[in-house]
């Protein structure tokens, strides 16, 4: 199909698409690379021992800032293009009334930008049950309140991306002397940004540590920061983050199908 006859609203969702897919080939292509080792401190109590961390190649998170950021100013751009679709369809003309005003409100207080839609009992009807108060949380978080923030953050700077948060951390010890002898410890992560040095965990054991090898696997994600949600959180995975988000706005395309 030619694209002047794929509707404003599913090019831009298609867009913001590209550009998620994008990210994701990089960061898998950074994450294929492992680039992360591991160095363990000794500290004067023999029974415990800190495990840090070492990044051979650190990811381009600027890059990665702006591909995140046009994917979530596409997403939302998608919902403005959705209400003006609809407007141009419950007024029989193009361009619609109140045509500079159209947008997608994400507050009540924000309704007007609805124009002649506000009128349209169906329609609204419909569009009340899509509010971020209305819809099931995330994680959390309100998916379309979120989407409001990032956008409105990415258009005065880059959205904010850390790298990176251990999601799975397996530890593995052996002695040095005797590399089939296991070590019985136990680790407590740190599950913050990470940095180069920055401490893995702390492990403690009941008997004084021995000189250990560490046989060490974690998988790592970007974090992409926002307003603390009801569980006080104030970061998430960006790829389940922006997953949830494109997941909250094709339940909006749906829902206002019948309209456009």
């Amino acid at each position: 199909m030619s694209s002047v006859h794929v509707p404003s609203w599913q090019r831009k969702y298609d867009r913001a698409e590209e550009h998620f897919h994008l990210f994701l080939a990089e960061f898998k292509e950074h994450a294929a690379r492992y680039p992360y080792g591991v160095r363990v401190q000794r500290y004067p109590d023999p029974k415990v021992v800190t495990l840090h961390l070492s990044i051979e190649k650190f990811p381009d998170v600027n890059r990665w800032s702006l591909l995140l950021g046009d994917c979530v100013h596409n997403l939302r751009s998608t919902l403005d293009h959705l209400i003006y679709r609809a407007a141009i369809n419950a007024a029989r003309i193009d361009p619609p009334p109140y045509e500079k005003i159209l947008a997608y409100p994400i507050r009540p207080g924000d309704f007007w930008h609805l124009g002649l839609l506000r009128q349209n009992g169906p329609f609204m009807a419909v569009f009340n049950g899509l509010q971020p108060h209305i819809r099931p949380e995330w994680k959390g978080l309100q998916p379309l309140a979120v989407l409001e923030e990032l956008d409105n953050f990415d258009k005065h700077r880059t959205l904010n991306v850390m790298y990176a948060q251990p999601t799975t951390v397996v530890y593995g010890f052996s002695t040095m002397t005797e590399p089939s002898r296991s070590v019985v410890v136990d680790c407590f992560p740190y599950f913050g940004p990470l940095k180069p040095d920055a401490e893995l965990a702390r492990c403690t054991a009941v008997e004084p540590i021995p000189d250990v090898k560490v046989e060490w696997r974690q998988t790592v994600a970007p974090l992409i920061s926002h307003s603390p949600g009801s569980d006080g959180r104030n970061s998430s995975g960006a790829i389940d983050l922006i997953q949830a988000l494109s997941r909250e706005v094709e339940v909006v395309i749906k829902a206002l199908r019948p309209f456009l």
